[in-house]
């Protein structure tokens, strides 16, 4: 249970050092964390710390500040499985980012799975980080790409889900959406995925820094997402999977760190470590979710996911009206967090402000008449 508290916002500013700057002799006001968000102080200690003080490679020492460094870097797994509901810390691997975590699953799964003439469905709002490795990945194998469309409202049209998932191996789509807000009723989108024999990758690089996010309840099979955009360095992400799927896949990359015995003329790996990142891993920026997930929400995701409705409402009144410019917005609150679903799926309200988790939509299934 997360606990929250109302948000000081002069306290959250003052944990991160780069908002004491003045820009144009006023305070610095960031407004595109969307794309990268800004380190809070305890962030920028421990990675200093990790420098100062255990420099070192895990995995590969049996001398004291490598045996630190281990520790720190599987702490870090631990508390990221941990924050995402994971069944394992096995099943959370470390990669550089949301896009690398993708591009794993294209070329490690996808390459060994996607038939001929399969198809791969996707959405229409997707980041190219979901969408460009699986037009690379159909071109490759011969596979179709197909989309689910976007209404005016900014939503997903899912009125003919079952229909469009006819004869779809992988369904890849955002959980929210870096553009329209979005946030799309994974769970339930999952389950129709499942229904009709698809796995289902979801890009959660919006979600995670945003809302509780809870893999096993979502019931997905891959889940993608970056440090930098939750408050982490650059350079730091996570690929999270089903460990049956995980212990099934080829090698991503080989070197150091993914195999169990070398020989001159073969290796023999030792399931999922096998997909980690090769070579050195980024031990620093590792060592950062042991510290900062759990501090993602700091004051709870409830209270300020309230700041981020009120913000949503006043930009929306205040936009200027003008016949060069078009608002996507949904003509109701609840629209925005959920799109458009079939007749066999009911909704229900988005949760209060001051419930646990977001204010996306919860969902459940009826039986299809």
């Amino acid at each position: 249970m997360i606990q929250t508290r109302a948000l000081n916002a002069e306290a959250a500013r003052a944990d991160f050092p780069i908002l004491g700057r003045r820009v144009n002799g006023k305070p610095l006001i960031y407004l595109d964390s969307a794309a990268t968000s800004q380190k809070p102080a305890v962030v920028i200690d421990t990675m200093d710390d990790y420098y100062r003080r255990y420099n070192a490679n895990p995995h590969r020492g049996v001398y004291a500040i490598s045996e630190e460094a281990t520790a720190a870097y599987e702490s870090a797994r631990q508390r990221v499985a941990t924050f995402i509901n994971a069944a394992s810390p096995k099943e959370v691997i470390f990669t550089r980012n949301t896009t690398e975590a993708i591009n794993l699953v294209r070329y490690s799964w996808g390459r060994a799975n996607i038939r001929p003439g399969a198809r791969i469905l996707l959405t229409e709002m997707e980041h190219h980080s979901n969408l460009v490795p699986w037009q690379l990945l159909a071109q490759e194998v011969q596979a179709t790409l197909s989309f689910l469309r976007i209404d005016d409202d900014g939503l997903l049209e899912l009125e003919q889900l079952d229909r469009q998932l006819e004869g779809v191996q992988l369904l890849a789509i955002t959980h929210q959406s870096n553009t329209l807000g979005t946030i799309n009723p994974i769970k339930a989108v999952a389950e129709a995925a499942h229904r009709a024999g698809a796995l289902v990758l979801v890009d959660g690089a919006q979600a995670v820094p945003h809302m509780p996010v809870d893999v096993q309840d979502l019931g997905v099979d891959f889940y993608a997402f970056s440090g930098h955009k939750m408050c982490g360095p650059t350079g730091i992400g996570v690929l999270w999977a089903r460990r049956s799927l995980l212990e099934s896949m080829p090698p991503f990359l080989g070197g150091g760190d993914m195999i169990k015995r070398v020989r001159l003329n073969g290796t023999t790996s030792p399931g999922s470590s096998r997909l980690a990142p090769r070579a050195l891993p980024r031990a620093s920026a590792s060592a950062r979710p042991s510290t900062t997930s759990p501090s993602s929400a700091w004051t709870g995701f409830a209270p300020t996911s309230g700041r981020w409705s009120t913000m949503r409402w006043r930009s929306c009144r205040r936009f200027p009206a003008s016949p060069s410019t078009a608002r996507v917005t949904p003509s109701s609150m609840g629209a925005r967090f959920r799109s458009r679903l079939p007749t066999s799926i009911r909704t229900i309200s988005p949760p209060s402000s001051t419930a646990r988790g977001s204010r996306s939509a919860q969902v459940t299934i009826a039986p299809s008449r």
